[in-house]
């Protein structure tokens, strides 16, 4: 198993990722996942190279991974014969050999296969200009739900900066919830101090005695906005969740509509993250942030049981997947400290040409200088690309999304203290796995 991997390394020439020793032992490399059910010895059951870069044919020595379950070769530069090989092993379940060039026709014995037990990806034909305007259209129009997106998953990102409660409040009755709007002007001072811009609306700070308040009020030239506004009323009265903000009450009262949250007093992610702030967010901040919002996402999809449209602008039918891409996309610009379009430039594109160089380093919020671990960059990077595929498919779920940045922070936990201890016992000229 091990020589199957070093083998592969070594016919790709994959320098720059930091594999080292066992594949599975401690913890599995980056893009592989192992099994460790069975006594006295892991199984690597799946091997991810996408966006590597890869050239020539397929590895010879795949073969020798008897116990792989996925295979994700996609987005290289990969021609020749797809080998019979991958046909013959038993437990492949999953192939993807998107984006590449390899010759037809493919194996008999493999399209067999994929009939019956296996989910193989790879175009019908070589059509690049045709793949290539719909990657420009699927791009386009992700990178303007992701701006849209951006706007509203802060409201998801609360209590996120200091461990101190912001605000201690008790859960409202549905008669101490609803606001009349004199109340409401009561309470903003009049709308003296807009403090942003909502979906639907300009936001203003206020206060409920001693307790500080956000108010959106409903913008008259909104046209989906009186829908939006009955759905997030909604939904934050059914759902509880620690990174979601809490909802303290609503008016609805004539031509005047609006929505009262706890005021979060640390400012939004945008400030923090593009503003030039002094306190650059930490790598490890970076990955919680990210945790934090998956979870969040979850608990919409576990508690609502139509989908959040208040959350995005659309023409087309939104789903799981495609909150995914816009995940993605979020996922990017923590990572890199750059905005979804930013002079031109689209996030999606810039990430995944850097990929294909394989230079993670340049990827990375330049402003960390270096403080990041290269295997979890390496993962979330992946992680964000895999969210972002063209099609839907292909994209995991919030719940794998979630999973993978949890292992991600627990990594850097982790590191973090071996650090520590290492530097207290004085140990040098160590060799990062």
């Amino acid at each position: 198993m091990a020589a199957a991997i070093w083998s592969t390394k070594s016919t790709y020439g994959l320098t720059k990722l930091n594999w080292q020793g066992d594949p599975c032992v401690p913890q599995a490399w980056v893009g592989l996942n192992c099994d460790y059910s069975a006594p006295g010895a892991a199984r690597i059951i799946s091997l991810n190279l996408s966006f590597r870069g890869l050239r020539g044919g397929i590895a010879t020595a795949l073969v020798n991974l008897t116990m792989l379950e996925s295979l994700d070769l996609s987005y290289n530069n990969l021609t020749g014969n797809v080998p019979n090989f991958l046909a013959r092993l038993d437990n492949l379940s999953i192939l993807n050999l998107m984006g590449n060039n390899f010759t037809r026709p493919l194996p008999a014995e493999l399209l067999a296969k994929s009939k019956k037990t296996l989910r193989l990806s790879i175009e019908e034909s070589s059509g690049e200009d045709k793949n290539s305007w719909m990657r420009i259209i699927v791009v386009i129009v992700a990178s303007i739900i992701a701006c849209i997106m951006v706007l509203s998953i802060i409201v998801c990102i609360v209590k996120q900066w200091k461990k101190k409660a912001l605000i201690k409040s008790g859960v409202l009755t549905p008669k101490k919830q609803q606001f009349t709007y004199s109340e409401v002007l009561s309470i903003t001072n009049n709308f003296q101090n807009e403090i942003g811009r909502g979906g639907f609306g300009r936001v203003f700070h206020g206060s409920i005695g001693d307790k500080q308040v956000a108010v959106k009020m409903l913008s008259e030239s909104s046209s989906q906005g009186y829908k939006e506004f009955q759905a997030e009323v909604k939904l934050l009265m059914e759902v509880r969740h620690t990174n979601i903000t809490s909802l303290v009450g609503y008016c609805d009262d004539s031509n005047h509509k609006g929505i009262i949250y706890d005021f979060m007093a640390n400012g939004n992610l945008e400030k923090h993250l593009f503003d030039g702030s002094p306190n650059v967010l930490s790598w490890e901040r970076r990955l919680q942030i990210g945790c934090d919002a998956a979870e969040a996402f979850m608990g919409l999809y576990y508690r609502a049981s139509v989908h959040a449209s208040w959350m995005y602008h659309s023409t087309g039918r939104l789903t799981e997947k495609s909150d995914v891409y816009s995940f993605g996309v979020l996922l990017m610009e923590l990572i890199t400290g750059r905005k979804a379009i930013s002079e031109g430039i689209n996030i999606v594109n810039w990430v995944q040409s850097l990929v294909e160089e394989g230079n993670v380093e340049t990827i990375i919020d330049s402003r960390l200088e270096g403080h990041f671990d290269i295997n979890t960059s390496w993962k979330v990077v992946e992680t964000a690309i895999a969210c972002v595929s063209l099609t839907s498919i292909e994209r995991p779920t919030m719940t794998e999304v979630a999973m993978d940045l949890k292992h991600c922070v627990q990594t850097e936990k982790t590191r973090q203290s071996g650090s520590i201890s290492l530097n207290l016992e004085g140990v040098n000229d160590l060799k990062p796995r």
